[in-house]
């Protein structure tokens, strides 16, 4: 129905020593999500910065098992998506966010990093258009929100969404929360499978779906 969350992956570091993927090359890059998203992204932009051979990737079973290792200093360079990157940016200021990859998938491959999306049952949408319509205009609205809301930090962490509002308010605007319908969002979804099938056929489950996967 819609595209709701665009690239939330980060490349952090304890230090200040990387600030491009080339600047990756010899390093040793500690990673959750293998087998997953994560995984399938940090292999393409390695692959397309001819890095595959020259980094070393290290995966950790769990985000927050990770972001523990980050923040203790164990991990020093680490793939993590939000909200844990500010979680542990506010833990320990010497981690900084080095490389936004949402960035640099843009810069690769000409598309949007895509990593949310709204699902339906077709038969739903069909026997019940005025109720998808409402949702997906409330659902834009709520994003609206929370993208300029003064108050919407300490709201997310009151609903113990995120442990506080520190981390809230440092994680929203890295979080890439978006609403995005219609021909838009079927060039961006269509073009990241495009990627994710010529990179990893078994990313987008070996096959790449046909045009009844979007919504009208």
């Amino acid at each position: 129905m819609n595209l709701d969350t665009l690239g939330v992956l980060y490349i952090v570091e304890n230090g200040d020593n990387i600030h491009s993927l080339a600047d990756l090359t010899g390093k040793t890059i500690y990673a959750s999500g293998e087998g997953a998203t994560p995984q399938f992204v940090l292999d393409y932009l390695l692959a397309q910065n001819g890095l595959t051979d020259q980094v070393k990737v290290e995966y950790v079973g769990e985000h927050t098992a990770l972001a523990a290792m980050v923040a203790s200093g164990e991990a020093q360079i680490a793939i993590l998506p939000e909200p844990f990157v500010s979680a542990v940016t506010v833990k320990n200021p010497d981690v900084r966010v080095a490389l936004d990859l949402n960035e640099a998938w843009e810069a690769a491959s000409g598309t949007k990093l895509v990593m949310g999306v709204y699902i339906a049952n077709r038969t739903f949408c069909q026997e019940h258009p005025d109720q998808i319509k409402a949702f997906l205009a409330d659902y834009a609205a709520s994003v609206e929100k929370v993208n300029t809301s003064a108050d919407a930090a300490q709201k997310i962490a009151d609903l113990g969404i995120v442990g506080s509002a520190a981390i809230a308010t440092q994680a929203i605007p890295r979080s890439y929360i978006v609403s995005i319908t219609g021909e838009e969002m079927k060039s961006a979804a269509s073009a990241m499978l495009n990627v994710l099938f010529t990179a990893n056929p078994k990313s987008v489950g070996g096959k790449l779906p046909g045009d009844d996967l979007y919504a009208e």
